[in-house]
């Protein structure tokens, strides 16, 4: 049992409207995608997610990051395949610089993917590290993706899950971002996701937490799981 990297995708760009992904990827059935979607201005949020094949898509709540700057997050374990899938973020009227960080992970062959916990972080102004809120998890076979926003540039180091371990750390589209990721072998207590950054700010972060389950079994998810399911997937996660 478990989920292994796979590949990323990532666009950024100012102006009114969609964004799109700059390339597309490889997407199978049964795959773990997982996207940030980001705006500078938070009266121009994240408002649907899609990708070319036409698989559907759970949307987390907006975090604001306290500066007028937003991060959605969206994920789905994939029903429909393509060989170069690219992925559309939608958004409120409004101009804006948006952005998209995707990563999408592969799970063994049979194994059944959801969503363990939930856990957000956000300050108006903060003194460097940045943190998610914290919680415990119990899943043997895992992967934990943080993902954290803030709509001025920043330098950005030290990813970690939790505290004191340190996570994979993924190419993001522009320097307002940074996200990573960590796979886990064994329950963790007092999990968290947590960045250094050059000097304070405001932030906006999120770690979701996926079990891979053998068999079909899988824990109760436990953490805050907002959001809302966009589309027909035949059953919650």
């Amino acid at each position: 049992m478990g989920l292994a990297y796979k590949a990323v995708a990532t666009t950024s760009s100012y102006g009114s409207g969609n964004v799109t992904t700059d390339s597309g990827i490889a997407v199978a059935v049964g795959d773990l995608v997982v996207a940030s979607i980001t705006s500078n201005d938070s009266s121009v949020d994240a408002a649907g997610f899609t990708d070319s094949v036409g698989n559907s898509y759970t949307l987390r709540d907006v975090v604001d990051a306290g500066n007028s700057s937003s991060q959605r997050l969206a994920y789905c374990i994939a029903t429909k395949a393509g060989a170069s899938v690219t992925f559309t973020a939608s958004f409120g009227a409004g101009s804006s610089t948006k952005a998209i960080n995707l990563v999408t992970f592969l799970p063994d062959s049979g194994d059944t993917v959801s969503l363990e916990i939930g856990l957000t972080g956000s300050s108006s102004w903060v003194e460097s590290p940045w943190s998610t809120s914290s919680d415990d998890t119990v899943s043997t076979d895992a992967v934990a993706v943080a993902f954290f926003f803030c709509g001025a540039a920043k330098t950005y180091s030290d990813e970690e899950i939790p505290e004191n371990t340190a996570a994979t750390v993924l190419t993001p589209a522009n320097t307002g971002s940074t996200y990573f990721y960590r796979i886990l072998t064994a329950g963790v207590t007092g999990i968290e996701a947590i960045t250094v950054t050059n000097g304070n700010g405001s932030f906006a972060g999120e770690l979701l937490v996926f079990q891979s389950v053998g068999g079909g079994a899988a824990t109760a998810p436990t953490g805050s799981l907002g959001g809302c399911l966009i589309g027909s997937l035949g059953g919650p996660f």
